[in-house]
């Protein structure tokens, strides 16, 4: 909850409201907050929550010039990034762990990131420790599978995405981005700033939700994610929308809070990159 507020907060400082309509917005997304029901998924109240925001910018995108600077960072480094990959011994890991570790584009955590944080976050997983049990079956599971449902998190993230797609046959996979603004959550609009459309199908969700709730999403949505024989699920939200679903879902993200440490058994801490079929 306090998260849902926070982003609040943040998209009235981008919409330049002043300080009265500021009090006013907020005062409403309090209100639409107190709506929930115990026991129902978080991202209901979240859809509460977010048609404020919707109200107070019923024609723009909050965070629109953000996720187009971010999207900009992570395609100038997106030639360094190869040259790491290219130069490793395993290209398939080092691209995996670079695509986790892209996770880390997150406004609701705050506007305190640029190209060095970025890079620095990538070096460091590098050498983090994964389950390389988890990194060889999600490799043999793209390698038997026909059909891939990609779901992809940040604008910016998913620059690294389609390196790490680049590792495999992306004919066969199917791109799913948010179906409308959303914090910095990627759009079809970011997918083709990214570079995603040139070389892969891209889908949207259909929803405005910081998750890829199944039931909230758009019939071919649905469709996709019923006819894929693997699902990648990136992120946090992902992670909250997906991990009570019964399909093959493997979860990539980077823990950024005790709740997600703690819905996930503390096996991994905030900070850890994770990947993860549940199993």
């Amino acid at each position: 909850m306090p998260c849902y507020i926070n982003q609040v907060v943040q998209a009235a400082e981008l919409l330049g409201l002043d300080p009265d309509t500021k009090a006013e917005m907020l005062r409403e997304a309090l209100q639409a907050a107190a709506g929930f029901k115990w026991g129902e998924h978080a991202f209901y109240t979240y859809d509460l929550v977010q048609e404020v925001i919707r109200k107070y910018s019923p024609d723009q995108d909050p965070y629109r010039d953000l996720k187009k600077k971010f999207n900009q960072i992570c395609l100038d480094l997106e030639d360094e990034v190869n040259l790491i990959i290219n130069g490793s011994k395993d290209p398939f890991q080092t691209a995996l762990r670079i695509a986790i570790a892209g996770n880390i584009i997150d406004f609701v955590k705050g506007f305190k990131m640029d190209k060095h944080t970025i890079q620095k976050t990538l070096k460091e997983a590098l050498d983090q420790k994964l389950d390389q049990q988890k990194i060889d079956l999600l490799r043999q599971k793209i390698e038997e599978a026909d059909r891939i449902l990609y779901v992809g998190d940040n604008a910016g993230e998913i620059v690294f995405d389609k390196v790490f797609i680049q590792q495999f046959d992306g004919r066969k996979v199917v791109f799913a981005v948010r179906g409308g603004p959303v914090v910095n959550d990627a759009t079809f609009e970011d997918a083709q700033d990214a570079g995603l459309t040139e070389s892969m199908k891209v889908i949207t969700t259909g929803a405005d939700l910081p998750g890829a709730m199944v039931g909230l999403s758009s019939k071919s949505f649905k469709d996709a994610f019923d006819a894929a024989d693997l699902v990648i699920s990136k992120g946090q939200g992902n992670y909250e929308a997906l991990s009570g679903e019964n399909k093959e879902v493997f979860f990539l993200l980077k823990v950024k809070c005790p709740v997600i440490a703690e819905s996930l058994h503390f096996r991994y801490k905030v900070g850890d990159i994770v990947i993860d079929d549940l199993k």
